[in-house]
């Protein structure tokens, strides 16, 4: 299995200060350590790298979007570039941990596969619940897709990310999950899509 000190998480994140305590709270219960947590600060105009600071995660900045590139691939990759874990383990900024979240994804993962979680929604406010619909069709869509990954939640041997070209692959992508799925199976890796409930 993965050992939370081979992983490092890697949130691209853009004015999501409001969002992050929730986050690192999580993982703060979770009991296992991961070996870094990088917060990709990407543009942001409120407080995001100071509130990852004060969490402890090492905060990156990246440089102004090359031409041909889409914002989050872009904080992914350079994310990825100042790992050091024998596994990256992207997350959203809106995504947080359920107890023992962490270490259950973790001991479920094939440790040579690409292993996506689809996030549990969680809705609190009428809005939320409105948008259940939508999640319900990314969900089923992603499932029935033959390179479906959950880009919310993507656990990678680095290797294997890096032979299948990372995010640079998916540079131009909107769908950079779709795209990196596709690179990866190329290269003959396993590509798994699994339900968050539990874990995420």
């Amino acid at each position: 299995r993965v050992r939370p000190g081979e992983v490092s998480i890697i949130i691209p994140a853009r004015n999501e200060a409001h969002r992050l305590p929730r986050f690192f709270a999580s993982l703060a219960a979770a009991g296992a350590v991961p070996r870094e947590v990088i917060v990709v600060n990407d543009q942001s105009t409120d407080d995001t790298a100071g509130v990852a600071w004060r969490a402890g995660a090492r905060v990156v900045t990246p440089p102004e979007h090359p031409t041909g590139w889409i914002g989050k691939s872009f904080a992914c990759a350079t994310g990825a570039a100042e790992a050091t874990g024998t596994h990256l383990l992207f997350l959203d900024a809106d995504t947080w941990f359920e107890p023992g979240g962490f270490d259950a994804l973790l001991a479920s993962a094939d440790p040579d596969a690409a292993w996506s979680v689809c996030p549990y929604h969680h809705a609190e406010r009428p809005y939320e619940w409105m948008s259940l619909y939508f999640h319900v069709m990314m969900v089923a869509g992603t499932l029935a897709a033959p390179h479906g990954l959950f880009g919310q939640a993507l656990l990678v041997p680095r290797a294997t990310y890096e032979a299948a070209g990372g995010h640079e692959a998916a540079r131009q992508h909107i769908l950079e999950n779709t795209r990196l799925g596709e690179q990866l199976q190329h290269r003959g890796v396993r590509v798994v899509a699994v339900p968050g409930r539990g874990r995420i």
